[in-house]
């Protein structure tokens, strides 16, 4: 069993950390942020907490082309944009990192996005709270990682959640990041590739956007693929845990990276995928990684690793 990140994970051009392994969590609820409203200023809070605000070093929202500096000010941005009655544009959405520059791939990162609705209309795709912690915090304590996730499961209405390793990326050096983490995602499966603003196009309406170590589901999503007691059938009873509005499907005891080099093709991972493809969206059809060559075969290639 892997006890250490990788070393091959963490990759840098031209000074920059275009790549960073960490544990993210990706919450997707249906509602537009106004409507869950304090849920998102709380969720951010907590993590607040977890890492310390001299963690966050940097912020942009969705309008920014570039990183600022952290400040007092752009931390309370959660806080003012949900507060009732306040004024929204059709996007609300605002990471903040702690990369040693504006364009680092982070190891820290909190991050939420969302539509709301315009002159009468709004965009149907999910809204995304999403956070990211050091890799080897998972490793060193899987039971915490647990606890944290059902934790903020439970502080809104959400309707699908997946949480394990995954590659943060720099935008700033999207291609050069994207194809480093692509050939290690496809060789190591259990380390997914965060988007947020594509994770939430993934999703659409109805559909889930892929697995993790961790897949929540709520009750009537999980009632598609044959509810807690059809996916205990289907996976075992240790694998199905009954959460708040839900099931939480638990692919190994702890999170694993896998290695298909070495056979180590992540059973445990590809049985939840099985159990809960009729609910994925049509891979076919979705935002691409940006990578050479067909990248949309390519990008098709690594939704579906789990399948193949």
């Amino acid at each position: 069993m892997t006890t250490r990140v990788p070393e091959a994970f963490d990759a840098t051009c031209e000074g920059i950390r275009v790549t960073s392994a960490t544990f993210s969590i990706s919450l997707y609820a249906t509602p537009a942020p106004s409507e869950i409203g304090q849920p998102i200023v709380d969720i951010f809070e907590r993590y607040r907490e977890l890492v310390g605000d001299d963690t966050l070093k940097f912020y942009a929202t969705g309008t920014m082309s570039k990183h600022k500096p952290v400040t007092k000010r752009a931390l309370g941005m959660p806080a003012v944009w949900m507060k009732p009655g306040a004024r929204l544009s059709d996007l609300v959405s605002v990471e903040y990192h702690d990369g040693a520059q504006f364009n680092d791939a982070p190891k820290h990162l909190w991050a939420v996005h969302g539509s709301e609705e315009v002159d009468g209309e709004r965009i149907t795709d999910p809204t995304v709270i999403r956070l990211s912690l050091p890799a080897q915090s998972a490793l060193d304590d899987p039971e915490a990682m647990i606890a944290l996730t059902t934790e903020l499961w439970g502080m809104a209405e959400f309707r699908f959640a997946h949480a394990g390793f995954a590659f943060e990326c720099s935008r700033y050096m999207a291609e050069t990041a994207h194809e480093h983490a692509y050939a290690q995602s496809m060789r190591h499966p259990g380390i997914d590739i965060a988007h947020t603003a594509n994770d939430a196009i993934m999703m659409g309406e109805d559909a889930i956007r892929g697995i993790g170590w961790l897949t929540l589901l709520d009750e009537a999503t999980a009632e598609r693929v044959g509810g807690s007691e059809g996916l205990a059938e289907t996976l075992g009873d240790e694998a199905v845990v009954l959460i708040q509005r839900g099931v939480m499907l638990r692919a190994d005891e702890s999170p694993q990276f896998g290695d298909v080099n070495r056979k180590d093709d992540l059973p445990g991972y590809r049985a939840v995928y099985a159990a809960v493809q009729s609910l994925m969206t049509d891979t076919s059809d979705v935002p691409c990684l940006d990578i050479g060559g067909d990248f949309e075969a390519r990008t098709e290639a690594w939704l579906t690793r789990f399948g193949s």
